[in-house]
C-alpha cells in the first residue's frame, strides 16, 4: 500500500537504508526493494533499495557405502572383521545403516566405530542394535568443526561363521546427513563371505 512521507520525515526499509524526503511525497512500493516517489513539484525521483543477499544452500551431495573387503574367505571356526566404508562424502555429520545376513550362515557379534567421523575434532554418539539376522548401527557427531570429507571407515563389524557356504552381507536402510542435517544421497554395495572347513589333517601310515 502507498507510504506517505511528510517533509523531513525518514522511512527505514528492511533496516538497510534510510531515505529522507524534503518535500511532501507519496511512495508507491513496487515489489520488495524498489519505490517511485512523486514529489509535489514536477520532479519524479526513483529510489532503489538493495534487498538482502540470498546465499543458496549448497547441495549435500552423494556418497557410496560399501563392505570391505567385498569378498573374503574364512574358516568356520574363525571369526572375521569387515569394515563398512564411506567414499566420496562431503561434510559428514552422521549416518545409520543396517547390515543384513543369513543367520544360518553367520552372525554379527560386535561393532566398533571407525575413526573417520571424528577426524575433524567432532565428538560422536553411536547406538547399535544386534538382531538375529541384522545389525543396525550408526553415529551422529556434534561440534563446531566441519564434518569429514573424502573416504574412510565408519565402523568395524565382527562376523562369526555358523555354517559352511557363501554368506551375503547386505547394506540396507542407509542414511547419512551433513552437519546441517541435510540428507546425503547414498549408494550401497554389500559383500560376500565364503566359509570353509579348516580341512582334514592326513598323517602318514607307519607300518611296523
Amino acid at each position: 500500500m502507498p507510504q506517505e512521507l511528510l517533509p523531513g520525515e525518514t522511512f527505514e526499509f528492511i533496516t538497510s537504508r534510510v531515505e529522507t524526503q524534503t518535500t511532501t511525497s507519496v511512495g508507491t512500493w513496487t515489489g520488495l526493494y524498489s519505490a517511485t516517489f512523486g514529489a509535489a513539484s514536477s520532479d519524479v525521483t526513483t529510489v532503489t533499495i538493495p534487498g538482502p543477499i540470498i546465499t543458496p544452500t549448497p547441495s549435500p551431495g552423494s556418497a557410496a557405502l560399501m563392505v570391505m573387503p567385498g569378498s573374503a574367505q574364512t574358516y568356520i571356526t574363525q571369526p572375521i572383521t569387515v569394515a563398512v566404508m564411506i567414499s566420496g562424502v562431503a561434510n559428514l555429520g552422521g549416518y545409520e545403516v543396517t547390515l543384513r545376513f543369513d543367520p544360518n550362515q553367520v552372525t554379527a557379534t560386535s561393532v566398533s566405530q571407525g575413526s573417520f567421523l571424528t577426524t575433524t575434532g567432532r565428538t560422536w554418539v553411536a547406538p547399535a542394535r544386534i538382531g538375529p539376522d541384522s545389525l543396525r548401527f550408526g553415529a551422529s557427531s556434534i561440534g563446531a568443526a566441519a564434518g569429514p570429507s573424502g573416504s574412510g571407515a565408519l565402523a568395524w563389524v565382527r562376523i562369526a561363521p555358523r555354517g559352511v557356504g557363501s554368506a551375503t552381507l547386505t547394506l540396507s536402510n542407509t542414511l547419512a546427513t551433513n552437519v546441517a542435517g541435510l540428507s546425503i544421497n547414498l549408494t550401497a554395495q554389500g559383500g560376500q563371505l565364503y566359509v570353509i572347513h579348516p580341512g582334514a589333517a592326513y598323517l602318514p601310515r607307519v607300518l611296523r
